[in-house]
């Protein structure tokens, strides 16, 4: 989605949702499959597809901390 100037001019800035996420119980591949099969297929969607997953494991952190 592109974000428009104060006058509602269209500028060259985007906004990118997320649609996969490590913390939302989400099943993999199934979403995945989910947003290229209508992207691709009849529905004709767009495909361009945010991820917002998490490096880190807390729970190592927290046992190499001790």
């Amino acid at each position: 989605m592109r974000f428009a100037d104060l006058d509602g001019t269209t500028i060259d800035v985007y906004q990118q949702n997320t649609n996969m996420d490590d913390e939302a119980a989400q099943v993999y591949p199934v979403t995945v499959n989910t947003l290229l099969d209508n992207a691709l297929g009849p529905l004709g969607y767009y495909g361009a597809f945010g991820a917002n997953i998490h490096t880190d494991d807390p729970a190592r952190m927290a046992r190499t901390k001790r």
